[in-house]
């Protein structure tokens, strides 16, 4: 691929022939199975990309990662369903950047906020059942109160194809400055 090929791609986003999902009727299969952000960017350009909705979006052959081994990844278990009704105008999604061009990894100034919004509100919003285990993990499981707490994130799963990973010690190393 030449070089302003490549540096297009990485600004607008990557044209793609793959079938990283399939939509039957009303639902939406993805077949991507990589990092958690991979797997919700290909969400995110078919859900844009669909003719009608609302979809039930089957990712059982995604997230292994995140799942126990022998079982699928159940994207209801996570993620609320979206409403029956969307009231939204999913029509302009289709004609959005995001149905065309795979965001993963572009210039995400680029991209059409309101819609990837729309998408959000209608399809990733976590389930009442996340919500209950982050009061329960808040309430009962943590050594100070929220306010007090410092998260680390550790990138992981296929991160590490894409840049070396740092060592556990630098992280710890950042966390004392705080």
């Amino acid at each position: 691929m030449n070089l302003l090929k490549r540096i297009r791609n990485r600004l607008f986003g990557y044209p793609s022939r793959r079938d990283f999902a399939i939509l039957k009727g009303k639902k939406l299969s993805l077949l991507h199975d990589s990092g958690f952000f991979s797997n919700c960017s290909v969400l995110l350009m078919n859900l844009a990309k669909a003719p009608q909705h609302p979809i039930f979006i089957d990712a059982k052959s995604s997230f292994t990662h995140f799942t126990d081994s022998g079982r699928p990844f159940e994207w209801n278990q996570y993620f609320s369903p979206p409403p029956k009704n969307v009231t939204v105008n999913p029509s302009a999604w289709r004609r959005s950047r995001l149905a065309r061009l795979l965001p993963h990894h572009s210039l995400y100034g680029l991209l059409d906020y309101r819609v990837a919004r729309e998408i959000r509100d209608t399809y990733f919003q976590l389930s009442d059942g996340v919500l209950d285990r982050v009061r329960e993990l808040e309430t009962h499981h943590l050594p100070a109160p929220v306010g007090e707490v410092l998260v680390i994130c550790l990138r992981g799963t296929d991160k590490s194809t894409e840049v070396k990973p740092s060592s556990l010690n630098s992280y710890r190393g950042e966390q004392d400055g705080f």
